[in-house]
């Protein structure tokens, strides 16, 4: 019998790896006491080939039910969301598709797939090593058992280089917050905007659960169809406390998961803090309906071009490019200080860096969704430049085929710059700056109009 349980559990670890083309290594391991290995610091240390010692379960056990009811609801929620992000992009008129709005979408259905393509296989191979161990109810045990959202975490900060870019991510993500709580469907002006959007606590449900990759290509391009071509008929917010507190927290929370043990407690706590922290700003400003709520204690019903420059007032724009700021510094601070320790302790290895996104699948996941936010980030910017300058200029707006030239020179430029610059500022550090300026200029241009 126990002949026939081992050549099972080959065959069965032989058809996953296959299938999978994932190592034997268990996820599970790494959030437990002295999992992982000692050196976890350097980029090139994989992750410890070894499976957790499990109780026997059952598929009527509560702990069964429980965990297989979390799976269910996770990917039922990753699922609707998914589907009411893209809903305005695909119920919008033709018309209002422009090619902006089609990079967007296909940026972010790219992002998706290649980005869930190695979760997928990791979380494979994390119930690949139950299987292995007890071939009977390897499956049982890895539903009750597995905590894949803190071991995931582990698997992208247990080495110097691998935080390198996770980091950047994450801070990145603190920037998309506050883009989200200012410029979200939420702040549409009642008198301009079509009648239903997708509210903005859905697009950071998406990006949580699925990839910022994903989720922020989605909201640009709803953005970009409510905007009708220009800046957002949008109600300007004003300054808030709660956002203030919860982004300052969140960059202590940043800060401090590097100096929390991975096999405490507090680890996966801090984790959920954050996330918790992110989110709560949105929902407190757009509250949790499915679409975003009409404001009909807004009064003001003149048309959206007044309506839209009478809502830029500078204090409200002086707290968002304060915050931008506050942002930009910690995000360079942070880069700074990584560059210089991993060049120090790798002796200038810059391919460290690149070879760290291939130490395992997270890491790998987690690292493309980043360089595709990079990605169409920059595009938004250089489209945002564009638009800038030809408002600015005397000249006549360019025709589509001229600005879409401008926008993919402007792509390069921005693309070169990043790269040459990518050891001193990332995306984290510019894309605040950015909408800081770019906040400027809404003010110029709504003092502008006031002149006119």
């Amino acid at each position: 019998m126990n002949d026939m349980h081992s050549a099972q559990s080959e065959t069965r670890a032989w058809f996953l790896s296959w299938l999978l083309g994932a190592p034997l290594y268990s996820s599970s391991a790494l959030h437990l006491p002295n999992a992982h290995p000692p050196n976890a610091h350097l980029p090139n240390a994989h992750l410890p080939a070894m499976a957790v010692s499990v109780g026997p379960s059952t598929f009527l056990s509560t702990p069964f039910l429980v965990g297989a009811v979390s799976i269910l609801i996770y990917f039922s929620v990753l699922g609707a969301a998914l589907l009411l992000c893209l809903l305005p992009v695909l119920s919008a008129p033709s018309s209002a598709r422009s090619s902006s709005v089609w990079i967007y979408l296909t940026s972010g259905l790219a992002t998706f797939g290649i980005t869930w393509f190695y979760i997928l296989r990791w979380i494979g191979s994390d119930l690949q090593a139950y299987w292995i161990q007890d071939p009977v109810q390897g499956f049982t045990n890895w539903v009750v058992h597995s905590d894949l959202f803190d071991a995931a975490y582990v698997a992208v900060v247990n080495s110097s280089a691998g935080w390198w870019w996770s980091c950047q991510h994450l801070l990145y993500t603190l920037t998309v917050i506050v883009f989200f709580w200012a410029e979200g469907p939420h702040r549409l002006d009642p008198a301009a905007g079509p009648k239903a959007n997708t509210n903005t606590w859905i697009f950071v449900v998406l990006g949580f659960l699925g990839a910022m990759g994903f989720s922020v290509p989605l909201f640009l391009a709803q953005h970009h169809i409510y905007a009708r071509g220009s800046l957002p008929v949008l109600v300007q917010p004003q300054p808030s406390m709660l956002l203030s507190i919860c982004i300052g927290l969140s960059l202590l929370s940043v800060v401090s998961t590097t100096y929390t043990p991975l096999d405490s407690p507090l680890f996966g706590f801090n984790l959920k803090l954050l996330h918790g922290l992110l989110f709560l700003p949105i929902v407190i400003a757009g509250g949790l309906g499915i679409f975003a709520p009409r404001r009909s204690d807004h009064s003001d019903r003149s048309p959206p071009e007044t309506a839209r420059h009478r809502s830029h007032d500078s204090a409200s724009q002086g707290y968002l490019s304060n915050l931008y700021w506050l942002i930009a510094g910690a995000a360079i601070t942070s880069h700074a200080m990584l560059t210089l320790d991993h060049f120090s302790t790798r002796k200038l290895d810059a391919l460290g860096l690149w070879a760290a996104i291939w130490t395992n699948d997270c890491q790998t996941s987690i690292s493309v969704d980043y360089l595709a936010s990079l990605v169409v980030i920059t595009f938004f910017m250089a489209r945002e430049i564009v638009r800038q300058l030809s408002q600015t200029s005397q000249a006549s707006k360019p025709k589509q085929q001229q600005g879409l030239f401008l926008t993919t020179v402007a792509v390069g430029l921005l693309w070169s710059g990043l790269a040459a610059l990518a050891l001193v500022a990332s995306l984290s550090v510019v894309f605040p700056i950015f909408l800081a300026v770019r906040e400027g200029w809404k003010l110029s241009a709504a003092q502008r109009h006031k002149t006119e």
